[in-house]
């Protein structure tokens, strides 16, 4: 399977624009407010970018199964350089789970059990920190991965038990004249019992859809684009075809549009690593013409923010071309009237053009970044991946514009940039 990156994408990384934005209330605003505003459209900046980039890998065919999403978002006070790239060694695999729980866009054995197995050490954890008892190093969670690769996933699951029976046996202490402690190990015991027995219970349930074939037989017809029509047979031992669409399918899309930052990731598990995408827009770093360039803040009233990034930063703003439109006519006019009053003001008549050109030049490099999203996504040969990622990609531009309505925000200007 080959590898991509951010510098495969089809997109100009030289190109970028100028976004200024208005708040005409008398009202001062707080930092809180403003600093709520900076974070909101830097995650709708993110997730334009990230649904792009995810839709032009899966157009170089990278397998769905090896593309996943974590269930949490990265911070934004971060510099997030460990997420570069991610090996799969005790470090990496730590970095993962300090995020979230990795859920696949199609079904994979290794990432599936990756996700109970990381679901399996927070629960334990939670549990011993609620009777304050030291928790299972996280450490341990590549040995664990690792146990599963070359033993199966029960053994994995009874390592992770075992060594936290141990931590509920040093620290209880008992003795055998010690009654109420015995009670308390043995109720101990019975939860990390009931654990395990739910982790496992949820793979050998994927097992047994995987081993029937219906999983392929599902990602195949998702793909060809063929009707789903499950063998009667298959039915009656009580298979459904919804229940598994949407427990081992869905909730990638779910996860993409719930998350403000989600992290997605291509899995390369024969190589043992991880490939982040839109790296450029999570990793802080001045040099990269993709990040989010907040220019100038002004929190007096009436506010005023001017932010710079690619293209697509405008496409959240619905205003955006409308008013290069308005921009464009209202050089025009002035550039008429001089014309009309044959006046020879060269220097005030050449400083229009060269606005109005800007203008027209800053709508259409809108227009093609938005021709070249929605063609990408149309691209997607399989309808089920191209539906899905539609929504995504429209319902972002949707909040987009109801988080400047709400914020009674306008879009004042937008302009070229250098890069």
């Amino acid at each position: 399977m080959k590898e991509l990156s951010d510098d495969h994408m089809d997109k100009d990384l030289n190109k970028r624009v100028e976004i200024k934005l208005t708040r005409n209330i008398p009202d001062l605003i707080s930092p809180w407010d403003l600093s709520n505003y900076i974070n909101a459209i830097a995650s709708f900046y993110y997730k334009i970018e990230l649904i792009n980039s995810l839709t032009t890998v899966i157009n170089n065919e990278i397998p769905p199964a090896n593309i996943f999403i974590l269930d949490g978002s990265f911070k934004l006070n971060k510099s997030n350089r460990e997420l570069r790239r991610i090996y799969l060694n005790d470090n990496g695999v730590k970095i993962l789970f300090n995020i979230g729980n990795p859920v696949s866009l199609f079904p994979n054995e290794d990432l599936f059990a990756l996700n109970l197995i990381f679901k399996l050490y927070k629960n334990i954890n939670k549990f011993l920190s609620e009777i304050r008892y030291r928790r299972l190093h996280k450490v341990r969670l590549k040995h664990s991965f690792d146990i599963f690769r070359k033993n199966g996933f029960t053994h994995s699951i009874m390592s992770i038990i075992e060594v936290a029976e141990k931590i509920l046996i040093e620290k209880a202490k008992i003795s055998e004249s010690d009654i109420e402690g015995e009670k308390k190990l043995t109720a101990y015991k019975f939860t990390l019992s009931r654990l395990k027995k739910q982790t496992v219970s949820d793979f050998e349930e994927f097992l047994k859809i995987k081993n029937n074939s219906i999983l392929d037989y599902i990602t195949e017809c998702l793909q060809k684009n063929n009707e789903i029509i499950l063998d009667k047979k298959l039915q009656k031992n009580g298979f459904k075809i919804n229940e598994i669409l949407d427990k081992y399918y869905s909730e990638f899309f779910k996860k993409l549009n719930k998350l403000s930052r989600p992290i997605v990731g291509i899995y390369y598990g024969e190589r043992e690593h991880i490939e982040i995408l839109s790296l450029n827009n999570i990793i802080s770093s001045p040099r990269s013409v993709a990040f989010l360039d907040i220019k100038q803040i002004s929190h007096r009233s009436p506010l005023e923010i001017i932010i710079l990034g690619l293209p697509s930063l405008a496409l959240l703003f619905k205003g955006t071309i409308q008013v290069l439109d308005i921009i464009i006519k209202k050089q025009e006019i002035k550039l008429n009237k001089l014309r009309r009053k044959n006046l020879e003001l060269q220097i005030k008549e050449k400083e229009l053009k060269i606005k109005k050109h800007e203008g027209e030049k800053n709508k259409e490099l809108l227009l093609e970044t938005k021709d070249l999203y929605e063609k990408n996504i149309g691209n997607v040969s399989s309808k089920y991946l191209r539906d899905g990622l539609s929504r995504s990609y429209v319902m972002l531009l949707d909040n987009g514009e109801k988080f400047t309505k709400k914020n009674k925000l306008n879009v004042h200007d937008a302009s070229q940039a250098t890069s």
